[in-house]
């Protein structure tokens, strides 16, 4: 996050419910500045019930940093026996960060939201 707190332009982390799925939908960039805060929405989402989906389709960039925040989610949620799936674009940024690095055999990827939450429901 920014000096002050402030998350930076074009950022945010919404937290919704859908067909009994803990649903955490990212715009803009996950990074070294946004992990830090998304981590406090993952631990929310791990402290509640259900299934979890994260939603990066309107994530335009995710690097190590924000990998490890959702490679630390998946590893919780496993430990408490609880699905993940996460969509983002085929193809774009993020799918290509999951599959250079090789993290994609770790995690349920899928191409929309709807497609994500039918997989975990």
């Amino acid at each position: 996050m920014r000096e002050g707190g402030h998350p930076p332009p074009g950022f945010s982390v919404t937290t919704r419910h859908q067909d009994g799925v803990v649903v955490i939908v990212i715009r803009g960039q996950l990074d070294a500045e946004t992990a830090q805060g998304v981590a406090i929405d993952f631990e929310s989402a791990v402290s509640a019930d259900g299934p979890v989906v994260v939603d990066l389709c309107g994530t335009s960039f995710l690097d190590s940093s924000g990998l490890y925040s959702l490679m630390v989610l998946r590893r919780r949620l496993a430990e408490r026996e609880r699905p993940l799936a996460v969509a983002c674009w085929p193809n774009g940024a993020v799918d290509l960060t999951f599959r250079v690095s090789g993290a994609s055999e770790f995690f349920s990827l899928h191409a929309t939201r709807t497609d994500a939450v039918a997989s975990v429901s």
